[in-house]
């Protein structure tokens, strides 16, 4: 280093000094956006999270709403009332009237199609331990069952 002049070891020192520092500042600045980039991806993936909570609770509360306002309809109790014990050995209605059973259920069945997306068939239990099984969907055929009685 004698043989070098002053003017060349400023020069030197000066660029020394300047990368260090250009070094520094891009390390400072590399963690600094690192932890930012994660901080914020992780307050997006946070809400995110309670988005989708809050989407599935309101999934699963419609659907109860559903199910209570299905099971609570006037239409359901009188179908489940259909299905009670024959008393003093008459026969409940479900075997004496079968055309206007089969016009309520199919009226039923409509009015409760829209739940189809969700419910596939509707079962009804009656005291007597017999259900009635709606369809509320078609099959592969395009074709929908009205109803199914299981004892």
């Amino acid at each position: 280093m004698k043989d070098i002049s002053l003017s060349e070891k400023l020069i030197l020192y000066f660029m020394l000094l300047g990368f260090g520092a250009i070094v520094l500042v891009s390390v400072f600045s590399f963690y600094s956006t690192k932890d930012a980039l994660l901080a914020r991806t992780f307050d997006q993936l946070i809400s995110l999270r309670i988005v989708k909570k809050n989407q599935i609770e309101a999934f699963f509360n419609d659907r109860c709403r559903e199910v209570l306002l299905v099971a609570n309809s006037t239409e359901t109790k009188k179908i489940s009332g259909l299905l009670k014990e024959p008393v003093n050995g008459i026969p409940h209605q479900l075997k004496s009237d079968s055309f206007l059973i089969t016009t309520s259920l199919r009226s039923y069945q409509n009015k409760f199609r829209g739940l189809g997306k969700y419910f596939s068939r509707i079962i009804i239990s009656g005291t007597s331990g017999k259900k009635i099984i709606i369809c509320l969907t078609d099959d592969s055929h395009g074709v929908s069952a009205l109803f199914n009685t299981v004892t």
